[in-house]
């Protein structure tokens, strides 16, 4: 169920940064005006039969949700955290997509706390 969420993430907004309330708007209420729920998982449909679609429960449970999926591959792509949004003091995620990462990994060369070991001395 969340694979087909992802797919639809990245058809939208590829490797942009993008919050809980931007996904809601774009993926979930379309799919909810189109009579189609095919991006919206079945743990956020309580929150959406219950609530409407831009309700602040559906936005928190999707940020709690993405919190634990964090750094999971779905179809190819890699769930990642991308730092907050300090205007508005909430989580922004992103999507990579796992064979060509727009951010490589950086690995420090020596990850020692001891300064004799880091050659400090």
């Amino acid at each position: 169920q969340w694979s087909a969420f992802f797919e639809a993430w990245w058809d939208t907004f590829r490797g942009a940064g993008v919050i809980a309330d931007d996904l809601c708007k774009r993926l979930i209420e379309d799919d909810v005006h189109d009579g189609a729920a095919r991006a919206v998982p079945d743990v956020l449909l309580v929150h959406l039969d219950v609530h409407g679609a831009r309700a602040g429960a559906l936005r928190k449970a999707l940020g709690r949700h993405l919190s634990r999926l964090k750094g999971r591959i779905f179809n190819g792509h890699k769930l990642l955290d991308a730092g907050s949004d300090p205007h508005r003091k909430v989580r922004v995620w992103r999507l990579a997509d796992d064979a060509n990462p727009a951010q490589p990994r950086v690995t420090p060369q020596n990850s020692s706390p001891n300064p004799a070991q880091q050659g400090l001395w």
